[in-house]
Order: structure tokens, then sequence, then C-alpha cells
């Protein structure tokens, strides 16, 4: 299930037209999904192209740039997420931390990837 929210005010049913309502330069949206253990994004239009794209289908571009995630003890890059502690300060961990981290026993680590769903529901990209 997912749903999506344009301006905080419209949820956009799967009858809506969504290339309708994101058709403002500018406008913010959020988008929700899985709500068992739900993940929420938000974005903004930064642009509008007007055109054919050979096909009546809505055609979404967008970009997503990876993060570099720092070490919760280091300054080193992060490839280990603890999903007990990730919302914590320091769930985030080098390949030396992550070995002396107390969860480190419990084989519950997962791997640091792009996407929101990073150290949710067993995710590993």
């Amino acid at each position: 299930m997912s749903a999506f929210y344009v301006d905080r005010r419209t949820e956009l049913s799967k009858r809506s037209k969504l290339r309708a309502a994101l058709s403002s330069q500018g406008l913010k949206f959020r988008y929700e999904y899985d709500f068992g253990s739900t993940t929420s994004l938000t974005g903004k239009v930064l642009a509008t192209r007007l055109g054919s794209a050979g096909r009546s289908a809505v055609r979404l571009l967008a970009r997503n740039d990876a993060l570099t995630w720092p070490c919760g003890e280091c300054d080193a890059t992060a490839t280990t997420v603890c999903p007990f502690c990730l919302d914590e300060a320091g769930g985030l961990f080098c390949a030396t931390h992550a070995e002396e981290h107390p969860h480190a026993e419990e084989e519950v680590y997962l791997p640091v990837v792009n996407s929101p769903r990073m150290g949710v529901c067993g995710y590993t990209g």
C-alpha cells in the first residue's frame, strides 16, 4: 500500500492523475509506502517538461544521488547498519567499529545501501 500527498492537503488515489497533480514547479509532495513499517519520502518539483514521451503513460524523471554516511565512532565511511540502533546516534559503523558494537554477536547487521529503506525490515538493497 502507498499514498501520495501534495502540499500536505491532497491525498492522491490510484485513480488520480499524478501528472496533473505534480505539474507545477516548486510544488512539494510526500510519498509513503509499506504501511506496516512506513517509509516517507518528500520531494519537490524542480522543473516540468512539455512534449511527447511516445506513450500516454506518466513519466517521472528523478535523480537519487547516493549519500556517504560516516561511522558513528569515527569519520570513516559506514558500511554496516545496526537496525536496533539506527534511530539513535551511532547506528552506522565502519567495518572496524561494527566488530566492537554490543550487537555484533547477534547477527542483525544490514549493509549501508542507497535507499530510504536502509536498516528497515531486513532490507539489503
